[in-house]
């Protein structure tokens, strides 16, 4: 049976406070009931009230430390750099099993590309820490304008930054704007919640090698069946399932600069 390693699953934070064990105990049986072998868990918080509440409110409950197969995202803002401590921040929180960085530059009001946070990405390349975008995050007028040019710069610039990108449906209509990337940058990957369509899975493997395709459940915004059962109905050999799946994120995150 296939096991996976879920890099996009999200919580509410408040309730994930220390002491919060029936709700912890209900994640489990739900990952295990769903073969999910381990997971990224991401504060709903962190996105809708205060990228660094968020953080410290999930990453610091002291029951999920201790569970082996729960490792964090953090989400962060330019103001990382100009309010804190980078180095010590990161490190602290990559002890903290942090494995994911995420940035929402669309809703929290700053540009991909911005000053402050080129110096971040220069640190995440450096300790090969990977870096998560949603692609409607680059939407910056709101009507299909996306800012694919300074994706590319991001990418080119920071090569050491493994870039996974999250897309919905309605996004993938737009593969003319990212094939020519996948095609020339080998840090961008594609996270998969949403590659619900015909042959979308399949065409980007074919394409590009299954190792571009990083699995993600997008739950609660999807049933967490519904990625799995996408990914296991494609027609890609059992090897590129099992790289899909599990193997590519693990890898990943097995270069990162911990210590």
């Amino acid at each position: 049976m296939q096991k996976y390693f879920d890099c996009n699953l999200w919580v509410e934070g408040y309730e994930y406070k220390n002491g919060a064990t029936d709700k912890i105990n209900e994640l489990e049986k739900k990952l295990k009931k769903n073969n999910i072998d381990k997971a990224i868990l991401t504060n709903k918080l962190s996105l809708s009230y205060d990228w660094e509440i968020g953080n410290s409110e999930l990453i610091e409950n002291s029951e999920l430390q201790k569970k082996e197969n729960i490792f964090f995202s953090a989400v962060i803002v330019p103001e990382l750099f100009t309010d804190k401590n980078l180095e010590k921040y990161m490190k602290k929180r990559l002890k903290e099993k942090a494995r994911i960085i995420r940035i929402f530059p669309k809703s929290h009001l700053f540009y991909i590309n911005d000053f402050y946070m080129n110096k971040v990405y220069d640190f995440l390349s450096n300790y090969r820490i990977p870096l998560m975008i949603d692609l409607k995050q680059l939407d910056i007028t709101s009507n299909k304008s996306f800012a694919i040019w300074d994706l590319k710069d991001l990418l080119s610039r920071h090569k050491g930054m493994p870039v996974i990108m999250e897309c919905s449906l309605k996004q993938l209509m737009f593969s003319r704007l990212f094939y020519p990337l996948l095609a020339e940058y080998e840090n961008l990957y594609i996270e998969l919640s949403n590659l619900l369509l015909i042959d979308q899975i399949e065409d980007i493997a074919k394409r590009f090698g299954s190792h571009r395709i990083i699995f993600g459940s997008n739950y609660p915004n999807l049933d967490l069946e519904i990625s799995a059962g996408r990914l296991m109905l494609s027609d890609l050999p059992e090897k590129m399932l099992e790289d899909i799946a599990y193997k590519n994120l693990e890898k990943i995150l097995r270069r990162i600069k911990i210590g």
